[in-house]
């Protein structure tokens, strides 16, 4: 990967929010490397926004569950 200028707070969250539609809606091609080659970012940054957009909906389902 090439050295380029930090993303900010914004980018990054749009960024975020096209890596999960992506994961959701294709499960076909969704793995590691490819959405690595797609985004062009490392792949710490698409583990993290998975994992924080599982954990989400986990804890929503648990809240539902409890009402």
């Amino acid at each position: 990967m090439k050295k380029r200028k930090p993303m900010s707070k914004r980018q990054k969250t749009l960024l975020g929010k096209k890596i999960i539609e992506y994961f959701f809606s294709h499960p076909h091609a969704n793995s590691m490397k490819e959405m690595i080659e797609k985004f062009d970012v490392h792949e710490v940054f698409i583990r993290k926004t998975i994992s924080k957009e599982l954990e989400n909906r986990l804890s929503n389902t648990d809240r539902m569950r409890s009402l």
